[in-house]
């Protein structure tokens, strides 16, 4: 009997050995799935920043798209100031015509001016010669020398006048041819500028046309693969939060596994040193067994104690003759001298719990007693009671660890309808079993 507890602890033992290989495999299963988890997660990590790198390409060709409509919008501009410059080129060879029309207008009246003067020169001389006929317009051909004179110095001063200006008609002659074939310069430039300008628009307006048509098809395109990585990118973080969730699920899993797994190890460690604990109170309650049989072979001879062990307990039974006198519950010197022994004995049990148990016959009280017993109910509790008082004053027992309860006749085991089974019910009962912290 006293191996049944060695059995159930082992049992125990090896059920929780068996739960923790269990629990060891599914921590095995639940961190290769948290491994995969994490795999997965890398990769869908992966083709996300792949699809971010083609995004930013896409974005790179639109820039540079939008880089050669602004050159394109820069040659428009240069072509505006060509043809601002071109007008500008014409305003000034017409203001130059007009100031060389103006000058062949000036030099004309000069001309003419001139052409007067010498007509009037030819008039005076024809005069003088018909006054130097005349001998007696001395004086008056002095007049007409002086006034030829006078005309000459006015003809010398309008040739001057007439040489400034012809110098000045030269001038403006050279200025004109200069200006013409800077017109000329400025019209073959034109001329060539306005080729180039043309050829120029035309490949420019080929390549807007191509470049519009291939921007429009890139937006198109990018609009596409862009509705195509959002969808992919949707669909991979829908993935990647399904898979964290699962991730976090397995972690949750994991740890809750790995505290059961703990909890498990220290049961374990627990049912072990209950174990020990229990195999050393076993040991304490055999060698106390061994000793009560021992030191009251005598009383167990004669049928005054009974002992028995019920598994992990110790039962000691005494007849109520070998510790109180009839109806009383004052502890005989006989009985003292037993307990004494048990006491003795039960000192050395560690960990240990007395209960002393107090019972009697179905008879009632004597009219003369009941004024301390008004019932077998306060008979047996107070005998009970009186035991553990012995044990605690006189033996030195913890009375933590004790406890007194009186049953009256209500767990007889003997029949009380005869003087010997009475006999057998009127006892005291002393179990000693282990302590339950």
């Amino acid at each position: 009997m006293r191996k049944i507890p060695i059995i159930v602890l082992s049992a125990l033992l090896a059920a929780a050995i068996v739960s923790l290989v269990i629990l060891y495999r599914e921590y095995g299963k639940t961190r290769g799935a948290l491994v995969a988890g994490e795999q997965k997660l890398v990769s869908l990590e992966s083709k996300v920043a792949e699809l971010r790198k083609e995004q930013d390409v896409l974005k790179d060709h639109a820039r540079k798209s939008e880089e050669y409509l602004q050159m394109l919008e820069k040659a428009k501009q240069r072509i505006s100031e060509l043809k601002k410059a071109q007008d500008v080129n014409k305003e000034t060879i017409a203001r130059l015509e007009e100031q060389l029309r103006q000058a062949e207008e000036k030099s004309k009246a000069k001309e003419q001016t001139l052409l007067s003067l010498k007509e009037q020169l030819l008039a005076k001389e024809s005069a003088l010669r018909e006054l130097q006929a005349c001998s007696g317009l001395k004086e008056k051909i002095e007049e007409m020398e002086r006034r030829c004179k006078e005309k000459e110095e006015a003809i010398l001063r309008l040739k001057k006048d007439l040489s400034a200006k012809d110098a000045f008609v030269a001038q403006l002659k050279a200025d004109l041819a200069d200006a013409t074939s800077q017109l000329a310069s400025l019209k073959e430039r034109l001329t060539k500028d306005k080729k180039e300008r043309d050829a120029l628009i035309a490949k420019l307006q080929s390549e807007l046309a191509k470049t519009s048509s291939r921007a429009a098809s890139l937006e198109k395109q990018v609009a596409r693969e862009k509705e195509q990585k959002d969808e992919l990118i949707a669909k991979f973080q829908a993935e990647l939060q399904k898979a964290k969730a699962e991730l976090l699920t397995l972690r949750e899993d994991l740890a809750k596994k790995e505290k059961d797994l703990r909890t498990l190890n220290m049961r374990l460690l627990e049912l072990k040193g209950q174990r020990a604990q229990l195999e050393s109170q076993i040991n304490q309650m055999k060698a106390a067994y061994d000793a009560i049989l021992s030191d009251l072979k005598t009383q167990i001879q004669n049928k005054e104690v009974t002992i028995s062990k019920l598994e992990q307990k110790l039962s000691i039974t005494f007849v109520d003759r070998i510790l109180f006198p009839f109806g009383k519950a004052t502890i005989t010197p006989e009985g003292e001298k037993v307990l004494a022994k048990v006491g003795s004995i039960l000192k050395n049990v560690k960990r240990k719990q007395i209960r002393v148990i107090g019972h009697t016959d179905n008879r009632p009280i004597l009219p003369q007693y009941r004024y301390k017993f008004p019932s077998n109910w306060e008979l047996s509790a107070a005998r009970a009671a009186a035991v553990v008082r012995f044990f605690q004053e006189e033996v030195g027992l913890d009375p933590r660890n004790m406890e007194a309860v009186g049953r009256s006749f209500y767990e007889p085991v003997g029949s009380n309808e005869t003087e010997e089974g009475r006999a057998q019910n009127r006892r005291v009962n002393i179990v000693i079993g282990p302590k339950i912290e």
